[in-house]
């Protein structure tokens, strides 16, 4: 994919992913667990993390690599209320599905690294309820910077237009910008979770909120 976005006047898209990417590898371990015990908290308090209706309680989450925020301190909790966790799984041509990840289940490296469930179904985007979406940066629009190989962009994009999953952005607090141009693929969130705060694309973000 060609990089199309810039995230200023001042600063390309390959530019802000490298900074941003440096500085939460750069987080000392103290600061880190702190952050993940905000995020978890926060993931927890979320209205559409309660209990799930019946047959609605699919929830893709992910193994936290390169520095991101780990979601999965709130995992306990979310299975408790109803949620059905599960991992991406990725398959020739950077396409990408969702396995179940019961808990306890061993899980295998993928040919990135990246640990997935050895087996189970695979299900479509379609398929789930709530998607946490990892990123590099995100901002108060929805509008989201990843890695750049486009795994979710392709694996939302059949949804991208729908209610479900509900899409939430996974962000360091300081990942949040100002604006990021989205490119034609790009597939905007729902809802941001940062360690400090929360924010609804189409409100007034409050720090703190």
């Amino acid at each position: 994919m060609t990089d199309c976005r810039p995230g200023g006047p001042d600063e390309s898209g390959p530019e802000l992913r490298a900074r941003l990417r440096a500085a939460r590898r750069a987080v000392d371990r103290g600061r880190r667990r702190a952050a993940e015990r905000g995020l978890a908290s926060r993931l927890e308090s979320l209205p559409e993390l309660s209990q799930p209706a019946p047959g609605h309680a699919r929830l893709a989450t992910y193994v936290a690599a390169d520095g991101e925020l780990d979601p999965n301190g709130a995992l306990d909790a979310l299975r408790a209320r109803g949620w059905e966790p599960h991992l991406p799984v990725v398959a020739d041509g950077r396409r990408m599905s969702f396995t179940p990840w019961p808990a306890g289940a061993d899980l295998v490296r993928n040919r990135y690294g990246i640990p997935e469930p050895a087996g189970g179904p695979r299900r479509p985007a379609a398929d789930l309820d709530v998607v946490l979406v990892p990123c590099v940066a995100v901002d108060p629009s929805g509008n989201r910077l990843g890695f750049g190989a486009g795994f979710y962009d392709r694996a939302l994009e059949p949804v991208r237009t729908a209610v479900r999953p509900l899409r939430i952005a996974v962000a360091w607090d300081h990942a949040v910008v100002d604006e990021i141009t989205p490119c034609s693929w790009d597939v905007p969130v729902h809802v941001v979770v940062t360690e400090r705060r929360v924010l609804r694309p189409g409100e007034v973000p409050h720090p703190g909120a």
